[in-house]
């Protein structure tokens, strides 16, 4: 933050930002902290911190995104519940190329917003807070064997030799 005094607005999104990172750049900027994954989009909530708030807020969905924590029978948990966070709305991707299996465990039609419309399984864990905010807690656990999306694409790019673009 001290090498770029005229920058005034900054946005991380991904991973989780760490918090004295977070708190030395919104001490001279609006800093807002986002998440999500490539299958959707890659931000999919965000949040504006400041020091006096803790860990780095997760947020509220972005614009055309809705998120649900939900409980192992995929229902919507009460405020404060720990559950596995789900995205869904226009930021849903159209599922992994060719693997039927790994579309089936992290895509599932959506309930809430019907229509034909699917929501993702972040893997993630969360819950909602008073403030209407959610909450990140960590991961679900992962299955063995599951690479990540950018081994996904690693791997799909050699198997093609070269760069691979993914279009709907």
């Amino acid at each position: 933050p001290d090498g770029c005094p005229r920058v005034r607005t900054v946005a991380v999104a991904g991973g989780t930002c760490p918090r004295p990172l977070a708190d030395r750049w919104s001490g001279r900027a609006a800093f807002f902290h986002c998440r999500g994954s490539a299958e959707t989009t890659v931000v999919t909530t965000m949040g504006r911190h400041t020091a006096v708030a803790g860990r780095p807020a997760t947020g509220r969905p972005a614009p055309n995104s809705t998120v649900y924590v939900l409980g192992a029978d995929r229902r919507p948990l009460p405020m404060g519940e720990v559950g596995e966070v789900w995205a869904g709305g226009d930021c849903v991707s159209a599922g992994y190329l060719g693997d039927d299996a790994l579309n089936a465990e992290r895509y599932a039609p959506d309930p809430f917003l019907g229509e034909g419309r699917t929501m993702f399984r972040t893997r993630g864990l969360g819950r909602w807070t008073p403030d209407g905010g959610l909450e990140h807690l960590g991961r679900a656990a992962e299955r063995p064997g599951v690479p990540d999306t950018r081994a996904l694409l690693r791997l799909a790019g050699e198997r093609t030799a070269g760069p691979v673009t993914v279009t709907r």
